[in-house]
């Protein structure tokens, strides 16, 4: 995290710049600054966030003898989930897990050994997604999808309007056909 600290003064001015969140002090994360006249300074912190859920993080400069202190903090709120969920769509059902579309990317979005994953994927086929795995998802991959139930493409489009994120990646069951009646359908595109 940096924090940019300007001084529209004439004079180089001393400050100490914290951390909070929530409103509350954060141990260990405060920094003396010198800043020149007319200039600004990045202050580079290092923050780890455990707490899930929204969070306010500010940071606080004080300068002795400052007239205006009240704009000497900024804001920001930060949305912190224990790991994105991310949902798999796999557009070519297999018995053997290798032979699906889904397979590297769930590999690749694994949580080496037991350490707590920042990424949580779920992999589906196309034919069985639902509207709920949608929408608790963050991310949705299509993996090759030529055909999806018939509600999904409108839940798809919702779900992209709330500011979520689509990645669609064609493959041997992906035609032109397929392709333009899902960005049709899903209006995910503009076609």
């Amino acid at each position: 995290l940096n924090v940019t600290v300007t001084n529209a003064s004439a004079e180089e001015v001393s400050t100490e710049v914290r951390l909070l969140q929530n409103g509350q002090p954060l141990a260990g994360r405060q920094q003396a600054v010198r800043i020149p006249a007319n200039s600004e300074v990045a202050v580079p912190f290092d923050a780890t966030l455990r707490q899930t859920g929204t969070i306010l993080i500010s940071a606080e400069a004080t300068v002795s003898g400052d007239q205006i202190p009240a704009d000497n903090m900024s804001h920001a709120v930060v949305s912190v989930a224990s790991a994105v969920p991310v949902l798999l769509i796999n557009g070519a059902a297999a018995v053997n897990p290798v032979d699906r579309e889904t397979f590297f990317a769930a590999l690749a979005l694994t949580s080496p050994g037991h350490r707590t994953p920042w990424v949580q994927a779920t992999v589906v086929d196309a034919a069985d997604v639902t509207i709920e795995q949608i929408q608790r998802s963050s991310i949705v991959v299509l993996a090759d999808v030529a055909d999806l139930p018939t509600a999904i493409p409108a839940a798809l489009r919702d779900f992209v309007s709330r500011g979520n994120g689509i990645i669609v990646c064609c493959g041997p069951n992906t035609t032109t056909q397929s392709f333009d009646r899902l960005m049709r359908e899903s209006a995910i595109v503009p076609t």
